[in-house]
């Protein structure tokens, strides 16, 4: 599979707007305004490249972090390579300096991001040249940063989250301006698109402050957006769609005073800011309500108020048009209204760039260069969707639990047999919910086929995030995946929300290895889902809750064939040959009158039983000490299942650990003599 990467730069910068419209211009007249972007960029990028080295060996006195890494970000955006001297000496300098203000910490994440992506590139054009003309790109898979490059941007994302609310000044995050909150924002999208975590508080906040500070102007009146979406080749040539709307025009303003009115730059920046944040809280399931209309209406009078006035940012201040590339392309816009941004733009930064290919100081030449490449276009939309091809077919993809997860624990790869490899659902999904494309939908729905069942929360999750107001074929596919995974028929996105917290508790207890609190029996009772409830009975059977024994009978009466089914499994299981009479043991009254005669006794043997299971298979230290402790609380009744896990062969050393806490005694490593020890115990106390 070939992602956009492989494209030639002017061709990918262009892709989005050439032949997308009746309004945009003939092919022959792109290829033209291709080209010459093309050849501006080069001369751009020398032009900027020694600056930046002079930036080096004389360190700006103000903003020296900010100042480098803008310039860095834009020539690496412009194509130089990863291993350019300058770029080494630039970064080996950026790490040197502290983090001591907004834009620099925002513009040193430009620079690590486009340091990643360039090395991505150059990986991708390296596999090809050594495949002999391949075009597929498996052979260079997209990672995550790491090492220093990945350290440097946590201090950076670190360093933006501290402090409060969601706005932003020179010094960092409390009250300020617009101009330094959209660059905070921007820094962490950069922390979005490279998975690390950032609390959603800080992108509730960003939405409901500037939600507050918007300013509205006018009365309400049709505006016409066109979007264009990225192709993924072999599974959608992407779509350009119109939509219009009928908004009341605003923006926003420097001081973000909603009593004045707007500005160009800072409406772009308002628009960018919203888009990120909207984007953060739907990614994790929490984008609805009021604040979710508010959000949206706002985007679009901002966007409404930008292409009336797309003239306004074409001006020799380079920060207003770099906003609207942000606004742009984060949006994913072809068309505000009837102007083709980019196409205008691109045409200004043509006619003014100078003799020596700069567009006047550094700051602004980095702006020019940093739009024409469409350098705030996501990974997705930069990188194409990554696909690690098996070359085998749904063969390779595993079975059980580990079917889908060839990475381990914390991948999210499932395999969908069309592309004939592998993929990220978090991948699928965030493109699925970027282009609201329909192409997208039967990959979509082998992904949540494929996915593994003890991670179902993060599914429902990811479906949750793709249902949205719009009445289109991708919501109708969430809401009917969600409806066939949990059980619930005609439910509403409330339920289903309760359900994703359900599921996630039930993930939690899975990795603790126990549940001290005795929260199955709650989750079992509560649930109104046939799939968080399958999901509670074989949590309670796994860790032998059999505390959660009563909530187990009661499952027998339920509405749910497969629940009853699963409820009568593990009963039957724990109760062993003592069960009740085969014509009974669909009756919960005998079930419970069998449990009031020998409850306690199976309690203990079956918690004794799962906590052994997991001290065996071993993995995290934690997990296994939190079960040695648990083993250990059960006293005496864990002695039994203790010796007779030591007598069937090799066994862990965490045994001894754990008898030694419950008796009191250290009687070696065989189970003959602690069973010779435990007697002589038994004997010396018996009364003479």
């Amino acid at each position: 599979m070939r992602s956009s990467s492989d494209r030639p730069l002017a061709s990918l910068i262009l892709g989005l707007a050439a032949g997308a419209c009746a309004a945009c211009a003939g092919p022959a007249a792109a290829q033209g305004l291709e080209e010459k972007v093309n050849a501006a960029i080069q001369r751009g990028r020398a032009a900027l490249l020694p600056r930046l080295a002079s930036q080096l060996r004389n360190i700006p006195a103000d903003y020296p972090m900010g100042r480098i890494a803008l310039s860095l970000a834009a020539v690496l955006k412009a194509g130089i390579l990863s291993e350019d001297e300058t770029v080494v000496g630039a970064l080996a300098r950026l790490e040197e300096l502290p983090v001591a203000q907004t834009y620099s910490a925002a513009c040193y994440l430009f620079a690590l991001d486009a340091y990643w992506q360039a090395r991505h590139r150059e990986g991708l054009a390296a596999a090809r040249k050594a495949k002999a003309g391949s075009t597929s790109a498996a052979a260079v898979p997209r990672v995550p940063p790491e090492g220093p490059v990945r350290k440097a941007m946590e201090r950076c994302i670190a360093w933006l989250v501290q402090g409060s609310g969601g706005t932003w000044s020179y010094g960092g995050r409390g009250p300020g301006d617009l101009s330094n909150s959209q660059f905070a924002v921007l820094g962490l999208e950069i922390g979005l698109e490279n998975g690390i975590p950032i609390p959603l508080e800080v992108f509730r906040a960003v939405a409901e402050h500037l939600v507050r500070v918007h300013h509205a102007e006018g009365e309400p009146e049709p505006f016409a957006l066109t979007v264009r979406t990225p192709a993924w080749e072999g599974v959608t040539a992407g779509v350009a769609r119109t939509v219009t709307l009928t908004v009341v025009q605003g923006g926003w303003n420097y001081e973000m005073n909603p009593g004045a009115g707007p500005s160009h730059t800072m409406t772009a920046a308002g628009v960018s800011s919203l888009l990120i944040a909207r984007r953060a809280l739907r990614d994790q399931g929490v984008y609805s309500g009021e604040l979710a209309a508010q959000v949206d209406r706002q985007i679009h009078a901002g966007f409404a108020w930008m292409g009336r006035r797309v003239s306004g940012y074409l001006t020799s201040q380079h920060y207003g048009i770099y906003s609207l590339e942000k606004a742009g392309d984060i949006g994913g816009i072809l068309l505000l209204g009837t102007a083709d941004w980019y196409q205008e733009g691109a045409r200004f930064l043509l006619r003014s760039q100078r003799r020596d290919g700069s567009w006047g100081d550094e700051v602004n030449t980095a702006f020019a260069l940093l739009f024409l490449t469409r350098a705030t276009r996501s990974h997705l939309q930069a990188l194409g969707p990554p696909v690690h091809l098996t070359g085998g077919g749904a063969g390779n993809a595993g079975n059980g639990d580990d079917a889908g997860d060839p990475d381990g624990e914390g991948s999210d790869l499932v395999h969908v047999a069309r592309l004939q490899g592998f993929v990220s659902a978090a991948t699928v999904f965030e493109f699925l919910a970027d282009t609201r494309d329909p192409a997208l939908v039967p990959v979509a729905e082998e992904v949540v086929r494929g996915y593994p069942p003890h991670r179902m929360h993060e599914v429902v999750l990811r479906l949750l995030s793709v249902w949205t107001g719009e009445a289109d074929a991708v919501t109708r596919f969430a809401r009917a995946a969600l409806e066939r995974i949990s059980g619930l028929a005609k439910a509403e996105r409330p339920a289903f929300e309760v359900l994703a917290g359900g599921l996630a508790k039930a993930r939690e207890l899975e990795r603790k290895g126990e549940d001290p609190a005795g929260e199955l029996p709650g989750l079992l009772r509560g649930a109104r889902s046939a799939l968080l409830k399958r999901r509670a009975l074989d949590l309670i059977d796994r860790l032998g809750q059999a505390e959660a024994f009563p909530a187990v009978i009661e499952e027998l009466a339920g509405p749910d064939p497969e629940v009853r089914r699963r409820a009568r499994e593990v009963l039957e299981q724990w109760a062993g040959g003592g069960a009740p009479a085969e014509g009974s043991r669909e009756d919960p009254e005998a079930w419970r009158a069998w449990w009031a005669a020998r409850g306690a006794d199976v309690a203990a043997r079956r918690r004794a039983l799962s906590l052994l299971d997991r001290i065996e298979r071993g993995g995290d230290a934690k997990e296994v000490d939190a079960a040695v402790d648990a083993l250990a609380r059960l006293g005496e009744a864990a002695v039994p299942p203790i010796l007779a896990a030591m007598e069937r062969g090799e066994y862990s050393a965490h045994l001894l650990r754990a008898l030694a806490a419950v008796t009191g005694e250290s009687a070696g490593l065989r189970a003959e003599d602690w069973k010779r020890a435990l007697a002589g115990r038994e004997t010396a106390a018996r009364p003479r």
